[in-house]
């Protein structure tokens, strides 16, 4: 029996074909869809009943396929292909959602027979059975809200550091967040902007529009469960006590030092990602 997968090819002129080549002739049980990153149908992975996803990466800034890929269908199994496997790379490219690297060739041929005998012992082998404390554990994928550059800046200097994958844009205020999170121009491509499953909210001054956005959210159907944090420089008791509320799930002081602020970003990806339990769960 065929095995479904979907591969998202390399932007090269001849890719798609020599790739397809390969598959034919030396992969016959893999059905193998080919597909730009431009024309892959993220939206309807789990309809379309993948097996597994191949993709390509050589910089960390690639790495948002693989984030597009595991947001679209959380129990896809995604390997990515790259000559730069790093600890460093490595690292990020799981954290992202990739389930395993494979390893970039000169040979198609060769290349489709490691795709092939990863895919396949899934495919042959009994699944354990599943605890009811089982869960998939991923890395928070998070947007990044702030009114102040400089702050956004080291914020996001900190949570690459920390390890957790930042391939959402950073929004630079209540009104280009309101955008992203409906859809709307210029986010209105949910492959290329997916929703995130952390919000983090940095805004200066008490009582500002960080508030207002939360209370929008909150509003929201489809958002009003997405975990929200609030992030301020001053310890300000009527504003915390403003931002829970509206139903913030954490309010952080933000620590003097870089290195502080590291290890912040730390505990958020290790609470999000690992020990809190989510309705969607």
């Amino acid at each position: 029996m065929s095995r479904r997968i979907l591969v998202i090819v390399p932007p090269h002129p001849d890719a798609a074909p020599v790739l397809a080549d390969a598959f034919r002739k030396g992969a016959p049980f893999l059905d193998a869809d080919l597909s730009s990153a431009d024309d892959a149908p993220f939206g309807a992975l789990r309809e379309r009943c993948y097996e597994a996803v191949v993709c390509w990466a050589e910089r960390p800034e690639e790495l948002g396929v693989v984030a597009r890929i595991r947001t679209s269908s959380p129990s896809t199994r995604i390997f990515l292909v790259t000559s730069h496997a790093t600890d460093g790379f490595r690292d990020l490219a799981l954290q992202a959602g990739a389930s395993s690297l494979l390893t970039e060739t000169n040979s198609p041929a060769r290349l489709v027979r490691q795709i092939e005998s990863a895919v396949e012992p899934a495919a042959t082998e009994e699944p354990p059975r599943r605890r009811r404390t089982d869960r998939v554990r991923l890395a928070p994928l998070p947007l990044l809200v702030s009114d102040n550059p400089a702050e956004a800046a080291n914020l996001e200097q900190a949570i690459v550091k920390a390890g957790m994958f930042a391939p959402l844009p950073i929004l630079r205020s209540s009104e280009e967040a309101v955008a992203y999170l409906s859809g709307t121009a210029p986010f209105a491509n949910r492959e290329r902007h997916p929703l995130p499953s952390l919000i983090l909210l940095d805004f200066r001054g008490p009582g500002g529009p960080g508030l207002d956005l939360l209370g929008w959210i909150r509003q929201q159907d489809r958002l009003r469960h997405l975990p929200v944090i609030m992030l301020s420089a001053a310890l300000d008791p009527e504003d915390i006590r403003n931002a829970y509320g509206l139903q913030a799930n954490s309010y952080l002081i933000k620590p003097g030092t870089f290195d502080e602020l590291v290890e912040m970003v730390k505990a958020i990806k290790l609470y999000w990602s690992s020990l809190n339990v989510g309705p969607g769960t």
